[in-house]
């Protein structure tokens, strides 16, 4: 992120296109009472609202826990942001650009934007082939998904895709303008001996991973049937760093941020790395397995964040390697 100062007219006009109510509709249900908002606080475990969204202020104020402000304090309680991280994560989120003072134009003239967007049309155009590409292989990926009750709304609830191969999205994408180079550095093509730009994931089902803010960074590749390697993950990128990404975290972060507690879905080989962790005001205290034992709570597959979250164990995340991803806590650690 640049490090120019943001001006106070670019900040007024991020704050203008960021309407309040609509903001914590993206997170959490919110009922109308008169002419106020209130909703659950997402901040704490509560039944009953006491969360109170005043849209002619554009102001918030939880009667529970006492935590209020703008909308900008909103982004930075519930993504653990910066002033000037918050301004640029609602930026983003209502398509302005944002020209630093003594700095140059952000994320959409940045590289790191361009591969966002590639990730982005990717993941949209591997759940297209999901939902309604009629081939044999399709057909098994929908019934895999089915038969390991990720069916339903699963595929639609987590972007859930399919990857046919053989080019398909390859020549797809570079008909809509988008530079071999830079889909080759988003690893979602690859370039053989030849040089010949091809798809990296073929005839997978396709599972986009997120970064904190919901942004499509990666993604993970189940092969349908048999095949070699059986999981296919993207490689180190720009975007993705495996040992700092958890997977689910998109998702996670406000049941984390109200009950204080995360569950890890880990490998099964991970040792002295916690299953879960509760925090309070700045602390983080811990419980440890005893061993590297396989159990329900030990596994490794993103599979085991959606089942959980459909049992309403919201704070679920996995970690994106699979030997001591004690690297990862610390993206759990309160700062």
């Amino acid at each position: 992120m640049p490090g120019g100062r943001i001006t106070d007219e670019d900040i007024q006009k991020v704050r203008d296109a960021s309407d309040i109510v609509a903001v914590f509709s993206e997170r959490v249900p919110v009922k109308q009472r008169g002419r106020d908002f209130w909703c659950c606080c997402p901040f704490h475990n509560e039944k009953s609202p006491s969360c109170k969204i005043d849209p002619a202020l554009q102001l918030w104020h939880c009667f529970g826990c006492g935590e209020g402000g703008d909308v900008f304090a909103f982004i930075m309680k519930a993504e653990d942001l910066s002033f000037p991280e918050a301004v640029h994560r609602l930026a983003e989120r209502a398509h302005i650009d944002i020209v630093e003072v003594g700095g140059k134009p952000t994320a959409p003239a940045s590289k790191k934007a361009r591969l966002k967007d590639i990730c982005k049309a990717t993941a949209e155009f591997y759940h297209l082939q999901l939902m309604r590409l009629k081939s044999p292989e399709a057909s098994a990926a929908r019934e895999y998904l089915s038969g390991r009750d990720l069916g339903g709304k699963v595929p639609h609830d987590w972007n859930l895709g399919f990857a046919p191969g053989r080019g398909v999205r390859t020549r797809h994408f570079s008909s809509k303008g988008f530079k071999a180079d830079e889909m080759v550095e988003a690893n979602v093509c690859s370039r053989d001996s030849q040089g010949k730009l091809r798809d990296r994931f073929y005839n997978r089902i396709m599972f986009p991973i997120n970064d904190v803010a919901g942004d499509c960074i990666a993604f993970g590749g189940r092969v349908v049937g048999k095949g070699e390697p059986k999981y296919l993950n993207s490689q180190e990128t720009p975007l993705f760093h495996k040992s700092q990404v958890l997977y689910g975290m998109d998702k996670a972060k406000a049941a984390m941020a109200s009950t204080g507690i995360a569950v890890a879905a880990l490998p099964s080989c991970a040792k002295d790395t916690p299953m879960s962790s509760r925090f309070t005001k700045g602390e983080c205290a811990t419980r440890w397995p005893r061993s590297a034992r396989r159990s329900p709570c030990a596994t490794f597959a993103y599979s085991d964040v959606m089942r959980k979250r459909r049992l309403s164990i919201s704070s679920t995340v996995t970690p994106q390697v699979r030997r001591r991803p004690t690297e990862h806590w610390s993206s759990l650690t309160p700062r």
